[in-house]
């Protein structure tokens, strides 16, 4: 099985690390990626899975749904379109728009393998309810 993102340049440009894999900045990502979010909501760090969906709004290129936990399924926000023709979103767009319109305060994002999911939603689910308790 491959990975669920597709590698669409491979010019000289910024690096990131995700999943031990480099992402140059100016790879694209589609529709099916998963990202994996860490950030802090009301003095609490969470933690997140989400799925890149494709979305019919006029201007957005994709909607971010949450795919673990009890959140599973609900629509977190949208991203917005990066390319006029092209429904997909390089890295440093990605981590922006999402810091803008999604998850306001990220301490850390990368493009994930969705096979690592299942243990890290149970994970940060058990953490959440300690640093709440």
């Amino acid at each position: 099985m491959g990975m669920p993102w597709t590698k669409e340049t491979n010019l000289v440009g910024m690096t990131y690390k995700s999943d031990n894999m480099k992402i140059k900045a100016n790879e694209v990502y589609y529709k099916g990626t998963y990202v994996y979010v860490k950030y802090v909501s009301e003095g609490v760090v969470r933690e997140r899975y989400l799925l890149l969906a494709e979305t019919y709004e006029e201007e957005m290129v994709f909607q971010v749904i949450e795919i673990g936990g009890y959140d599973a399924g609900l629509i977190r926000g949208y991203i917005p379109k990066e390319f006029n023709d092209a429904k997909c979103v390089t890295f440093p767009f990605l981590k922006k728009m999402m810091e803008r319109f999604v998850f306001p305060n990220i301490i850390k994002i990368r493009i994930t393998n969705h096979l690592q999911m299942g243990q890290g939603t149970a994970l940060s689910q058990q953490k959440e309810k300690k640093t709440t308790n």
